[in-house]
């Protein structure tokens, strides 16, 4: 779609916002592949730690790494989710620019539905984003997340 935009600028009304916001949102996306990815050797299970030291029931230092290590990979977790919704808002902010015709013609109506369609769609993901992540950050009593608070923390060891 960026290559559409820059080789047809002239075709759309709003080029230039829906260019950086398609910029943004290839940016927000990659981010968010890598925030999770990383996270990932942070968040491992009991049987992981009983595999990794060959006992039955890990000591108490081995439980306390995991929670301390849960706690790191949750917080960039929490930022790979919020990564990930931007660049749906982005995204869907910029296929909403493109869609606004620059002139009238045979779709002109079309594309104004479905650029309001496109637009209340983003809006509805802009507010649904700011309630889950509005001061949360890092929080193991987030509503809506499904991990498991650590062990340590009264939570399931068999994560």
């Amino acid at each position: 779609m960026i290559g559409v935009v820059c080789a047809d600028a002239n075709e759309f009304k709003f080029a230039g916002p829906a260019l950086l916001l398609l910029v943004s949102a290839v940016i927000a996306l990659l981010l968010s592949i890598q925030l999770g990815y990383h996270a990932r050797q942070w968040i491992y299970s009991y049987e992981e730690i009983c595999n990794w030291t060959a006992r039955k029931c890990p000591t108490n230092r081995s439980l306390e790494t995991q929670s301390k290590d849960f706690r790191k990979g949750k917080e960039k977790l929490d930022r790979a989710g919020l990564a990930y919704n931007a660049g749906t808002v982005f995204l869907s902010f910029a296929v909403a620019a493109a869609l606004i015709p620059d002139r009238p013609g045979d779709l002109t109506v079309w594309r104004w539905i479905a650029a309001a369609f496109v637009t209340a769609a983003a809006i509805g993901e802009s507010i649904w984003a700011i309630k889950i992540y509005a001061g949360t950050i890092g929080q193991f009593d987030h509503p809506t997340k499904s991990h498991s608070t650590p062990p340590s923390e009264g939570g399931n060891p068999h994560v």
